[in-house]
C-alpha cells in the first residue's frame, strides 16, 4: 500500500521562473532619468558601441550610469537584488528600448525646422 501512497501523492510543482517585473521596479524603472547621447556623440558611440543606443541612465535614489547590457543589469542587481535573471534581463530590455526612444526624440528635436515668424511676433522697427 505504501506504493500507492508514493504513485498518487502529489508532487510539488515546479516553481518557473516569471519574468513578470514587481510593480516597485517597473515604478522605478519608468521613472528613471535618461539622457541621450545623439548628434556630435554620435559618430564617436558608433565606433566604439557598433551603433548601440548610449545613454546616461539615473534610477531614482541612486546614480547615473553609462548604459549598455552590462552595465544595466549590474545596476539592477545592486539596486534590486530580488530580481532573479529573467527579471534583470527585462528590465534591461525595458530601459534599452526607453533609451531608444529617448534618443529618436532628441534627434527629432535637433534636426527640427524652426517655425516661421507669426503675426503675433512682430515688433515695430526701432526709432531713430
Amino acid at each position: 500500500m505504501r506504493w500507492l501512497t508514493r504513485f498518487f501523492a502529489r508532487q510539488p510543482a515546479a516553481v518557473a521562473q516569471s519574468d513578470v517585473l514587481p510593480a516597485d521596479v517597473l515604478a522605478a524603472l519608468e521613472a528613471a532619468n535618461i539622457i541621450p547621447r545623439v548628434g556630435a556623440h554620435a559618430a564617436d558611440t558608433e565606433s566604439e558601441t557598433g551603433g548601440e543606443t548610449r545613454a546616461i541612465i539615473m534610477l531614482p535614489g541612486r546614480r547615473g550610469f553609462r548604459f549598455d547590457g552590462e552595465t544595466g543589469a549590474r545596476a539592477l542587481r545592486s539596486a534590486f537584488p530580488e530580481l532573479n535573471d529573467a527579471q534583470v534581463a527585462r528590465g534591461v530590455r525595458f530601459l534599452s528600448a526607453r533609451a531608444a526612444i529617448a534618443a529618436q526624440d532628441k534627434e527629432a528635436w535637433l534636426n527640427a525646422e524652426p517655425e516661421p515668424p507669426k503675426w503675433s511676433d512682430w515688433k515695430p522697427l526701432p526709432r531713430w
